[in-house]
């Protein structure tokens, strides 16, 4: 949680490049309507020369060279392996932190593997007759924990629950929550992983975006583009999937030994949590999908800020005097989005760390209070509960069993976080990225 603090003093960086848009050149009305009248005029003629049956073969030719409909749970079957990068560096692979899906016979489990670092389970999904059960598993130093969350009674087929999952539509599966490539004409076809491709190339001028979709699937088996800006060029992979695989799952690949973990059930009364924090994290955070509400002072300035995480994706909407910004972090770039101008700021991000599960990386600084007790801020007294977090000292204040505050200093910057409102889940609109306003690309 003290990335949160991290997170909302640089809300002003976010600010000063949103201002960016102030400076782009946009075509003026009346350019955009002798444009639009031009075509128009264009279409009339090359209509009144084109025959019917020269038509239909047109439209032919049209549909043929789109990618056709498909099931968003098609690349699932009852023995699947699927190994994708959310983000693929060339030039570091070391960093780079490679995902792996083994599903057989309703379980599903989710590796981690992160350059010559040991593959890991992270995530386990399992059918049960009262629902999916999903448990997370940490592994901080030598500790290793089990978050057994309750079962979701909404979804009992993991075919049909996984392609909702944030790892799955930021990658691999995003055709599947926007159907976003639907539209878009095919330029070739090639063979990757063995399997047969559609080929999609987009050329702005600038940069060049290829992406091969699977012609069995639908899925995203790779996206990669290239941008040459001054005689340079740069190079960037996401949605890159690594393998693809039926029939090689064992019963073993799906099966975690826990006699090596602490095991928490979710709705257990503190049955692993030493602390309050930590109890409220195991409620709200584990599960890496939740939004939140905060306010802030950053530097003389109050910030108000709506946050909502979901997988590998995040949303921000911050308020600053009077200044609105909208920003959204997924499939390795931020989206600086201005609503009152159409534009998006697209900018390539370094790498996702500020959007994984917070609770995951910082659980372990919050099993063990330094100090608690009772303190009184803006004249009212708290529960406050104080760890000591990279050297650096953090109170969270609670009103009962509710967090109110957060309390720390960061980079030698004290801030306070007030706590507007927190719940669990996040709507999948609002990482999506409007399609008809125009794009400016970093």
């Amino acid at each position: 949680m003290k990335k949160l603090l991290a997170i909302l003093l640089g809300v002003i960086i976010v600010f000063s490049l949103a201002s960016c848009f102030e400076d782009t050149e946009k075509p003026s009305g009346d350019e955009e309507v002798n444009n639009q009248t031009l075509q128009q005029e264009e279409n009339k003629e090359e209509n009144k020369t084109e025959s019917k049956d020269d038509k239909k073969q047109e439209d032919k030719k049209e549909d043929e060279g789109k990618p056709a409909e498909y099931a968003p749970t098609a690349w699932i079957k009852d023995n699947t392996s699927i190994s994708f990068y959310l983000l693929y560096n060339e030039n570091n692979p070391d960093v780079n932190q490679l995902l792996t899906f083994k599903i057989l016979d309703g379980k599903a489990v989710l590796y981690s593997k992160k350059g010559e670092e040991e593959e890991m389970p992270i995530t386990i999904y399992e059918e049960t007759d009262e629902g999916i059960v999903v448990t997370q598993l940490l592994h901080i130093y030598d500790s290793h924990a089990a978050i057994v969350n309750e079962p979701n009674a909404e979804h009992h087929d993991l075919a049909k629950y996984l392609p909702q999952t944030g790892n799955v539509m930021a990658t691999f599966g995003a055709r599947a929550e926007k159907d976003s490539y639907k539209d878009k004409e095919i330029t070739g076809t090639t063979e990757y992983l063995g399997r047969k491709c559609d080929v999609i190339e987009k050329d702005s001028g600038v940069t060049v975006q290829t992406t091969y979709l699977d012609k069995e699937t639908g899925i995203i088996l790779k996206s990669e583009s290239v941008t040459g800006i001054n005689d340079t060029e740069s190079r960037h992979i996401s949605c890159y999937v690594t393998a693809f695989e039926y029939g090689t799952v064992t019963e073993e690949d799906v099966t975690v030994d826990f006699s090596n973990y602490k095991v928490t059930y979710e709705g257990e009364e503190n049955s692993a949590s030493s602390t309050k924090t930590l109890s409220y994290f195991n409620d709200y955070l584990s599960g890496g999908e939740y939004t939140m509400e905060m306010k802030t002072t950053a530097e003389g300035m109050t910030v108000t800020m709506k946050t909502a995480f979901k997988g590998d994706m995040m949303y921000s909407e911050s308020n600053m005097d009077g200044m609105k910004s909208v920003m959204v972090m997924r499939d390795g770039y931020q989206y600086i989005i201005e609503n009152s101008s159409k534009m998006v700021l697209k900018t390539q991000v370094a790498d996702n760390g500020a959007v994984m599960d917070m609770f995951a990386e910082e659980a372990a600084n919050y099993e063990k209070a330094v100090a608690s007790g009772e303190t009184e801020y803006n004249g009212k007294s708290y529960d406050y509960e104080e760890f000591t977090v990279e050297g650096e000292t953090v109170q969270y204040l609670f009103d009962g069993d509710e967090l109110k505050f957060i309390k720390a200093t960061v980079e030698g910057e004290e801030g306070v976080v007030e706590i507007i409102s927190l719940e669990k889940g996040a709507d999948s609109k609002l990482f999506e990225i409007p399609e008809d306003y125009q794009m400016i690309a970093y």
